[in-house]
């Protein structure tokens, strides 16, 4: 599948992922919700999203740049404090960054093996799933 990024309305950003499928017929959910044909099945490190034929050129686009993908997880990161070089590097057309988490979140406390650690979800188990996707 091809690169592309995806917008999330809800992190406000753009966000990795890969084209899965292109639908050529109908295809109802488990939900009992029809996707029409001609939607784009994206895989993300967080979800597979269905986009309907008359949404992709809104909030699809194909990566044709071979820039650098800086991966990063969003607990303990210093995303807020570090904003302007986060910042900074997401405007130079040498990098994509993408954030892969949050603070607040449930996966964001530390594995057992760490003083104060927690069982899962945590940092490790988050990181986990996110190497599999």
């Amino acid at each position: 599948g091809d690169r592309v990024q995806v917008w999330s309305a809800s992190q406000r950003a753009w966000t990795e992922g890969r084209v899965d499928k292109v639908l050529t017929e109908n295809y109802t959910k488990e939900d009992g919700t029809i996707v029409p044909t001609g939607s784009v099945r994206v895989a993300t490190a967080r979800a597979n999203f269905y986009i309907p034929p008359q949404k992709i050129a809104d909030v699809l686009r194909k990566v044709v740049d071979e820039a650098a993908l800086i991966a990063v997880i969003g607990p303990g990161a210093g995303v807020k404090a570090n904003r302007t070089v986060y910042q900074e590097v997401k405007e130079d057309a040498r990098f994509r960054v993408q954030v892969l988490g949050g603070r607040g979140e449930n996966y964001d406390r530390y594995p057992e093996y760490w003083d104060g650690g927690s069982a899962p979800p945590n940092l490790e188990s988050f990181g986990a799933v996110l190497v599999s996707e």
